[in-house]
């Protein structure tokens, strides 16, 4: 694994990230997707966390694919169906609406729950943690 250069700017201060609670070990394979429930894109916060994340996964050399959870909304956007059942040979990353915001992780599934559409403030905690267990 070489080295990389890349400016990771936060909206949020990183100290005030570490309250968000994070129960994963972030391993990432080179083909990974960023999925969502179709509802959590009432808020507008998740689509530019989704990217953010998906553009520093790019630029770590990694094959990104943005996907949904759910099988209707796949079939009429034509985007792909990805859950955590298929982190086999790839790593998934969902967006889901939740009472809390949360980090976990199921195999190579992690799941990003957000509350009161703090989106973003969940896609930099999960972010800071990337980064820092690649640097170690």
């Amino acid at each position: 694994a070489g080295t990389i250069n890349y400016n990771l700017y936060l909206r949020n201060d990183p100290r005030k990230l570490k309250d968000i609670p994070f129960n994963a070990s972030v391993v990432i394979m080179k083909k990974t997707a960023v999925s969502y429930q179709p509802e959590i894109l009432n808020c507008q916060e998740t689509k530019v966390a989704a990217w953010t994340i998906g553009y520093l996964l790019g630029a770590m050399g990694v094959n990104v694919t943005g996907a949904t959870t759910s099988k209707e909304y796949a079939e009429q956007n034509n985007v792909p169906r990805i859950t955590c059942i298929d982190a086999v040979n790839q790593t998934v990353i969902i967006f889901k609406e939740d009472t809390e915001t949360k980090i976990g992780q199921e195999g190579y599934c992690y799941i990003i729950s957000v509350s009161d559409c703090k989106s973003i403030a969940a896609s930099e905690r999960f972010m800071l943690e990337l980064v820092s267990q690649k640097t170690r």
